[in-house]
């Protein structure tokens, strides 16, 4: 990357900003792209025509501004990397299965075609936006079979080329280029970088095309042809074939014409701007109808239902200790979309600790995200969530009262949801999630805090020789009750709870929500997997309120991080909030020890009332803005010449050692 941001930019020095920059930008982004600057930096030393500088030196001075660029950067990469070191991403990376692959090469090859329609969002980890226009076909392939360019400089690009290609297909390299990151949800997000050699090389064959012989040229047509072919049969699609192959001819035959030595330059002109003009008219259409294909948002549903549903809740008394979920979600991070404090969250940066203690809690997780399905009564007690929206697809069966009813959502309030934090008792100091389902697990929590046990659990069998599932459980719940059911071992796709259906990524199809009602009732549960049994809870209403008023008797409630609380006892005060090392809890006025409750936030407190406070600190900020003042400071003093027109004479990369690819 240096190579291209210190020959455009204007100066050695001056690239070294970029990089910083660029870091600065976007971590993410700039993890890609300084993986990328490595690589180019070799490719274009090895294609390099004149090297005035040899390898040690050159690369000394590259591994210095590289270096220099991250430390000015310093103030983001330092604390980033204390922060993804906790992730789920972070402990899920490793070259622990070099072997594994992701799809078909020829299907991802496929993605370079003209009838290739772009992702959004896809659970396929092979999958891969590629297309940048047919012409880029073309070109490449006159790069690679023009002699009149060097051969250094084409295998140095090509084998670029086949190094990313390469990452989408083998997870090993995936992981590297990737950032350290499993390609979830936007899978190959790297693929820009591969465009971009992939457009560099098709505009130098374009370029240089018009000095090769007839021969090379036809060549070339015929090879981007065969490989178009190839891969339409290969991947069974001859509408691949025939769309792709057809457009190449077309280009093909306007660049034959242009580069005749018959016409004239007027008229090559020409026939290059029309060639331009039907390239750009291919990739326009192609992105004004791909735009609105596989995977892409409908944009007016979120803006109305967020709009009404931020009505609701702006006439409610949500105070800032409070959550509110959305039931059923259409899009990942909704509550996030429409600026809705709630407990679901898809993110990389989600830490280990948060993953499990929501997956054993009962809560939908999944690779690097948790969300509210699977949620309980007790759950939404302990984190606060005082407000539940549901989407009116779904009628939810709920002893929360129904407040506020639109054409989107239905919202209701839990009368238990507890503030910013409560007392526990004081055993919670070694409490750890034990349990082999949610039932026992919020058992065991509440116990630990002091409160007893909640949930009757029972074991039911499942029905025979019931038509229409797989599996059939019926299950009869009293008034009052509220049910639900745990399916252990592998998740079912399909759960259908009175025939209202449950897809796994979801909903959490292991634990069942069977809901409430204040009269009798039977529930019929159908799963499209083989079961033999599952385990029945059911919340005891009554034993809830008491737990609820025990905990809230000795809440605190914070704003702007601030608060007081009354102990009756010397206890665990319990945040419900997960633990950070950045979190700084001082109580009057003195720094408390901070408790990892097994994933969530707890300091000591004794008897009396007290005053909170609760600030946070950047892990690795102080370290990290230490060495980009160092760093910047550094930079300064030498590149002031540069800047200031002291020296008249800033190198390029070629310059320093480089090569232009």
């Amino acid at each position: 990357m240096q190579a291209e941001l210190s020959r455009y930019a204007g100066g050695f020095w001056k690239g070294i900003s970029a990089l910083g920059y660029c870091i600065l930008s976007n971590y993410y982004m700039g993890f890609l792209l300084c993986v990328f600057s490595v690589l180019y930096y070799l490719a274009a030393r090895f294609g390099a025509e004149k090297r005035r500088e040899g390898w040690w030196k050159s690369g000394l001075k590259f591994a210095g501004a590289s270096v220099l660029g991250g430390g000015i950067a310093a103030v983001i990469l330092i604390p980033a990397m204390f922060a993804v070191a906790q992730t789920t991403a972070a402990k899920e990376a490793g070259l622990s299965a070099p072997a594994v692959t992701y799809g078909s090469i020829w299907e991802q090859l496929g993605r370079l075609m003209l009838d290739s329609w772009p992702y959004a969002t896809t659970a396929d980890q092979s999958a891969v936006n590629l297309y940048c226009g047919c012409a880029a076909i073309l070109f490449l392939a006159l790069y690679l079979l023009n002699r009149k360019i060097r051969w250094q400089q084409r295998a140095a690009l090509g084998g670029l080329l086949l190094f990313y290609f390469a990452g989408f297909h083998f997870s090993a390299l995936n992981l590297l280029l990737h950032g350290l990151h499993k390609p979830v949800g936007m899978p190959n997000r790297f693929a820009f970088l591969f465009i971009f050699l992939l457009l560099k090389a098709a505009a130098e064959g374009w370029g240089k095309g018009m000095e090769m012989d007839a021969r090379a040229t036809a060549a070339g047509g015929a090879v981007s042809v065969l490989f178009c072919a190839a891969v339409g049969v290969n991947t069974g699609n001859m509408r691949t074939i025939l769309a792709t192959a057809g457009m190449l001819a077309l280009y093909y035959s306007l660049f034959m014409e242009a580069s005749s030595a018959s016409v004239k330059k007027s008229g090559r002109k020409r026939i290059e701007l029309l060639l331009a003009v039907l390239i750009f008219w291919e990739i326009g259409i192609h992105g004004i109808v791909g735009i609105c294909h596989d995977g892409s948002a409908n944009r007016n549903l979120y803006e109305i239902s967020g709009k009404e549903l931020k009505q609701m809740m702006s006439i409610k008394d949500t105070g800032q200790g409070y959550r509110t979920d959305i039931v059923n979600p259409v899009l990942r991070n909704e509550e996030l979309l429409y600026q809705i404090n709630g407990v679901s969250m898809f993110s990389s940066t989600n830490t280990d600790r948060m993953q499990a203690w929501m997956e054993r809690m009962g809560f939908e997780t999944g690779a690097n995200r948790f969300q509210y399905a699977g949620g309980t009564e007790a759950a939404d007690m302990l984190l606060g969530i005082k407000y539940l929206a549901c989407r009116k697809d779904l009628q939810l069966q709920t002893p929360y009262r129904k407040t506020d009813s639109g054409n989107h959502f239905d919202l209701y309030e839990n009368p238990r949801a507890l503030a910013d934090g409560y007392l526990t008792d004081s055993s919670m100091r070694s409490f750890r999630l034990t349990g082999d389902n949610p039932l026992e697990v919020q058992n065991h929590l509440l116990s630990a805090m002091g409160c007893g046990t909640l949930y009757r659990t029972k074991i039911i069998p499942a029905l025979r020789g019931q038509p229409g599932a797989d599996t059939v459980f019926e299950v009869d719940l009293k008034g009052g009750e509220h049910g639900y059911l745990w399916i252990g071992g592998v998740e079912p796709d399909e759960a259908r709870i009175d025939g209202s259906l449950r897809k796994k990524g979801d909903w959490n199809n292991n634990f069942l929500d069977l809901g409430y009602s204040d009269a009798d009732r039977t529930v019929r549960i159908e799963l499209t997997d083989s079961r033999t049994e599952a385990l029945l809870g059911i919340c005891d209403e009554t034993q809830l309120d008491q737990i609820y008023r025990k905990l809230a008797a000795n809440e605190l409630h914070l704003e702007n991080g601030k608060g007081s609380m009354q102990a009756s006892k010397d206890g665990i005060l319990f945040f419900g909030a997960f633990y950070d090392a950045g979190i700084h809890v001082w109580v009057d006025g003195n720094e408390a020890e901070t408790l990892n409750l097994d994933g969530m936030l707890g300091v000591p407190v004794s008897k009396g009332l007290h005053k909170v406070e609760l600030r946070y600190e950047v892990p690795g900020l102080r370290l990290g803005a230490a060495v980009s003042v160092f760093c910047l400071l550094l930079w300064l003093a030498a590149a002031a010449p540069v800047f200031t027109g002291i020296s008249r004479t800033a190198g390029t990369f070629s310059k320093h050692g480089g090569g232009k690819l």
